[in-house]
């Protein structure tokens, strides 16, 4: 009939249904179907972040991506599967204290990728322990059973300590006054003997610290270290250390005044735990002092989680400042534990008869702060 004809024309006519892209893993490979799982779909975003999460399994060596008509065809190269991941040519730092921390690992699949990120690692950590100068490279080697050894070889060259420490801003303390006050120093002829005149970011950090309460000490409430930098100089051989502050302006007390916010607790009664006074230079030590003696002593008088903060309103024009101490009830928190890590050379129990708390004891901020200033000094 004539209906029939024209359905069937429009059948034969009709535009072919395409099928759905799929993802193809190249070779007979048992884990086809993982490596199929990292890419959510075929989209071009899709199939990059799909290779992406497979080069970071670390797993494979080579990965790539094609297209071929309606398929999306997905190539990996399994490395060779590792036996032993060694270090040579190194004696100033063990290879038990580098072992671990290197993401190549014997009886895994060796991934180039991860073997030269090792490297960068490993050049990191050489630069902290004051060997700038090391070159580190790898190689394979292969085994009779197929199986490969990787090797990482180190020149340590010679030591790279910090040839200056340079203060730029200071004016009321020479930079040899404050570079004195420092752990870190720099190099000279007991060089060999030390390592205080290696370059240690946290070491620099800690000084940094000292020098800040020292400015606070002395009356600079604004001072603050703007920069700290460290560039290696390769024709001097050694760090040059630049560190940028501002001193600001020494300010004096003006009025020391308690508030307290805790019934029955009168601030007329604290007067005599005050370490700083109107008229003094300001002191911020004597302040934390004054904040730990109002805290023992409201604690004494049955208010354990009363807490002492110090407020301080400056006044540029006149260089003073006004201090305010507020008493607040902190939370109502019970210590359960205290744990103390990191103590390689004093023990627990030396550490803790310093503390103002321990278990069982009513949480207070401001002696937590205080057993963590305690515990610092003692690593």
């Amino acid at each position: 009939s004539l209906l029939a004809a024209a359905l069937f024309f429009a059948l034969a006519t009709a535009a072919p249904v395409r099928a759905a892209p799929e993802i193809v893993v190249s070779g007979d490979r048992a884990d086809a179907e993982n490596i199929k799982s990292f890419f959510a779909g075929t989209s071009q975003a899709e199939i990059d972040k799909g290779l992406e999460a497979l080069r970071a399994t670390g797993r494979y060596s080579t990965i790539s991506a094609s297209r071929q008509g309606n398929r999306v065809i997905i190539r990996v190269t399994e490395g060779g599967s590792i036996n032993r991941v060694a270090i040579e040519g190194n004696s100033k730092i063990p290879s038990d204290k580098v072992l671990p921390e290197l993401r190549t690992k014997a009886h895994t699949a060796f991934n180039p990728q991860t073997a030269a990120a090792d490297v960068t690692m490993l050049t990191e950590i050489y630069k902290r322990n004051g060997r700038a100068a090391a070159k580190i490279t790898y190689r394979t080697v292969q085994l009779p059973n197929g199986k490969i050894d990787v090797v990482f070889t180190v020149e340590e060259g010679s030591k790279t300590g910090i040839k200056e420490i340079k203060f730029v801003g200071n004016n009321v303390y020479s930079t040899r006054r404050l570079v004195g006050m420092m752990e870190t120093t720099e190099m000279n002829f007991m060089s060999f003997f030390k390592s205080s005149d290696v370059y240690d970011p946290d070491r620099i950090a800690s000084d940094l610290e000292i020098i800040r309460r020292f400015y606070l000490k002395n009356g600079y409430a604004d001072f603050r270290v703007t920069s700290s930098d460290a560039q290696f100089d390769a024709q001097q051989g050694g760090y040059i250390v630049t560190i940028v502050i501002e001193e600001g302006p020494q300010y004096r007390v003006s009025s020391v005044d308690i508030e307290s916010h805790v019934r029955d607790i009168d601030s007329n009664s604290l007067k005599d735990e005050l370490r700083i006074s109107a008229g003094d230079i300001y002191n911020g030590d004597a302040v934390e002092k004054t904040v730990e003696s109002l805290t023992r002593a409201v604690a004494k008088k049955g208010y354990a989680f009363t807490q002492a903060r110090p407020r301080g309103e400056r006044n540029q024009a006149a260089q003073t400042v006004a201090i305010r101490f507020l008493l607040d009830e902190g939370p109502r928190v019970y210590i359960e534990r205290i744990v103390i890590k990191g103590n390689t050379r004093t023990r627990d129990y030396v550490i803790r008869r310093e503390f103002d708390l321990g278990e069982g004891d009513a949480y207070n901020r401001v002696l937590v702060d205080r057993a963590e200033q305690i515990g610092r000094a003692h690593v």
